[in-house]
């Protein structure tokens, strides 16, 4: 009976080392796997805030590729308007547009010419300026002269040419961005007044 008693007690402290050994051997495999969850997870956080630096590295190259090498203010256009040959022909005039086709800036002169609208053009790349006379020869327009302007935009058709500008005194190709200009009226904007229209003219759009 006593050794009966004994083996049972010694079976009960058996069992309950085992025990204490399961738990403490669970606790030690979930520690384990939280402590790998909790790596991987900062694992993944260093990752992804290095892809995210790597996108906004590439970002800015490919918004400095786009914007910044292909674009000039018309205050420095104008700066190598003023340095250029343009300046012995006449003086330059507030009246501008940017072609985004050619990237020029084309900057109406006061020159005085039948059949002609002089423009100083700038070239964005070359950072050159050269006079290019518009002469169409095709209407010679009143003393008091229709003052809008034509972008000589790409066209084949009369219909790739439309109005444009605030008070309508732009000729462009639809295949150019919309022309800004100042808004204010004119009479001089008025292309009916003198008779034109904005056609296709040799492929290029303008006032005829």
């Amino acid at each position: 009976m006593y050794l009966q008693k004994h083996n049972l007690s010694k079976n009960m402290n058996r069992s309950k080392k085992e025990n204490k050994r399961f738990y403490i051997a669970s606790i030690i495999s979930l520690l384990f796997i939280f402590g790998m969850l909790l790596f991987l997870v900062y694992i993944g956080t260093v990752i992804e805030k290095s892809t995210d630096k790597e996108i906004d590295r590439q970002s800015h190259y490919f918004a400095s590729k786009n914007s910044s090498a292909e674009k000039m203010s018309i205050e420095k256009a104008m700066e190598i308007a003023k340095n250029s040959e343009c300046m012995k022909e006449g003086n330059l005039t507030n009246n501008y547009v940017y072609n985004n086709i050619t990237k020029t800036w084309w900057i109406d002169l006061d020159i005085e010419k039948p059949g002609c609208r002089p423009a100083c053009v700038v070239d964005i790349k070359t950072k050159t300026a050269r006079i290019n006379w518009r002469c169409t020869g095709l209407k010679i327009l009143p003393k008091n002269k229709f003052c809008g302007f034509s972008t000589y935009g790409i066209c084949k058709t009369d219909k790739d040419c439309i109005v444009g500008g605030c008070s309508g005194q732009v000729c462009r190709s639809v295949n150019e961005k919309s022309v800004i200009t100042t808004c204010e009226y004119r009479e001089c904007y008025d292309a009916s007044k003198y008779g034109l229209s904005c056609k296709c003219v040799k492929g290029k759009c303008q006032w005829i």
